[in-house]
């Protein structure tokens, strides 16, 4: 069973003011601990919201990370 990984978008949503959607380029930051890694890592390419979300889950999962915060 695979391990869970959580997103979170409330940066993102208080700089936008809305939830993150749509094509572009996303960037995550990557969250081991409780603490989050100052280094940005960005999804291949411009994807839709949901395809880079789906990256980086994966790759958070595959590196032991608890989650991803969504930049902003």
């Amino acid at each position: 069973m695979s391990r869970a990984v959580e997103v979170f978008t409330a940066e993102f949503e208080f700089a936008h003011g809305r939830a993150p959607r749509g094509r572009g380029c996303w960037g995550f930051f990557f969250v081991r601990g409780g603490a989050v890694c100052l280094d940005a890592r960005w999804a291949p390419g411009e994807q839709s919201f949901g395809e880079a979300r789906r990256w980086a889950v994966g790759q958070a999962r595959s590196e032991g990370c608890d989650g991803v915060v969504v930049a902003s």
